[in-house]
């Protein structure tokens, strides 16, 4: 495999298209450094980190930090660049630390890294990355679920995104609850399952909007009104593991998650209450891969999770434990040449060797971030 030769950075200011969120957060932009990382064949492989920009947040997140400056980030870049040129993007990748591990840079930026070398990795052996991670060929598609992480929008957009979506094929939908007000979330998701009719999945996400008991008070009532919610995503914190205890003896539907631990090896002592049906993999390639070993030692379903660009798919394509994958549909596709699709209720990759994400000229000059002041 030819070595590392040169890169290029840049710092995008990403629009997501509308205002997105949860109970606990609102925002409707990513901060993202983009990383193009170049071979002495001339080949290239992307890589995009992300952290959300600006907004309302009430709590913590793992996906809420201040970016870097562009000129920090290239400083960062550049001193790490001696020990990345001249060395082959697979050696690399066996060698570099998870974007969970320590190495000098923050999270946003290794996982840029690392998603270019993983996008590179695979073009040069001219195949797409689910082809390479497979083994040979396969499918190209899986099935999606319709989530526009749309708390703080109102309940006629939301319906009405539901509505579009599954018309198009989508025969599975997430909805953001954890609202102060339990009759506020029964009113929302009576609109949902109203709008989308009675065989289509839907799923809720709580965002830890909850305690052990008031989660399974919340659950008890849906069962109440007869909504028929398949499983219920995050309803507490992960760190309350006595929550996850109760919820393992009591709650009366399925629970998944967690999108709260960054690091899939943290997730033991969750996972060890017998509280989760599923594991959600979030933050790309390298997480999938050790959330997967996780569900096979635990059997254990897999969710695919948004990823930046939807390169997360090419992964969950791969694995037999994964039947579904999420589609927000956000403004970050629109920076693609070829972004993911969606196609009768399936998300498809782009074609061509690699991830098959390469972004357009003019987003990246639309969407730089200029020269910023602290």
């Amino acid at each position: 495999m030819s070595p590392l030769s040169a890169y290029f950075l840049t710092k995008l200011r990403v629009p997501l298209g509308r205002v997105i969120g949860d109970n606990n957060c609102s925002y409707s932009a990513f901060d993202v450094c983009a990383v193009r990382l170049e071979d002495s064949d001339g080949l290239n492989g992307w890589g995009f980190g992300e952290a959300a920009h600006g907004g309302t947040f009430r709590k913590p997140v793992s996906w809420k930090a201040e970016m870097a400056t562009a000129r920090e980030l290239e400083a960062m870049l550049a001193s790490a660049w001696a020990g990345l040129r001249g060395r082959s993007p697979q050696e690399l990748l066996e060698s570099l630390p998870r974007p969970w591990e320590a190495w000098n840079a923050p999270r946003y930026l290794l996982a840029a890294v690392r998603m270019a070398l993983w996008d590179l990795t695979a073009r040069q052996r001219g195949k797409p990355l689910h082809e390479v991670l497979r083994g040979g060929e396969g499918p190209d598609s899986l099935t999606g679920y319709a989530s526009p992480c749309c708390f703080p929008q109102p309940t006629e957009w939301v319906v009405d995104f539901f509505q579009a979506k599954v018309a198009g094929g989508f025969r599975a939908v997430k909805v953001k609850v954890g609202h102060p007000d339990i009759e506020w979330d029964m009113a929302r998701l009576r609109a949902v399952r109203e709008a989308v009719g009675p065989e289509v999945m839907v799923a809720v996400d709580g965002n830890t909007a909850w305690d052990g008991p008031g989660a399974i008070r919340w659950m008890e009532r849906t069962l109440q009104k007869g909504l028929n919610i398949a499983y219920v995503e995050d309803p507490v914190w992960p760190e309350d593991l006595e929550a996850f205890r109760q919820l393992a003896r009591e709650a009366p539907l399925p629970v998944v998650g967690h999108d709260y631990v960054p690091d899939p090896g943290r997730q033991r002592p969750l996972l060890d209450t017998g509280a989760l049906r599923a594991i959600r993999m979030r933050d790309g390639i390298d997480h999938a891969i050790a959330a997967a070993r996780l569900a096979e030692e635990y059997d254990l379903a897999l969710i695919g999770c948004n990823t930046f660009g939807e390169h997360g798919l090419h992964f969950s394509l791969t694995h037999p434990r994964v039947e579904r994958i999420e589609f927000a549909d956000l403004g970050w596709n629109a920076l693609f040449e070829n972004p993911v699709r969606a196609e009768k209720g399936k998300l498809v990759v782009p074609p061509g060797p690699g991830l098959g994400l390469v972004p357009r000229a003019d987003r990246l000059e639309e969407w730089k971030v200029e020269e910023e002041v602290r």
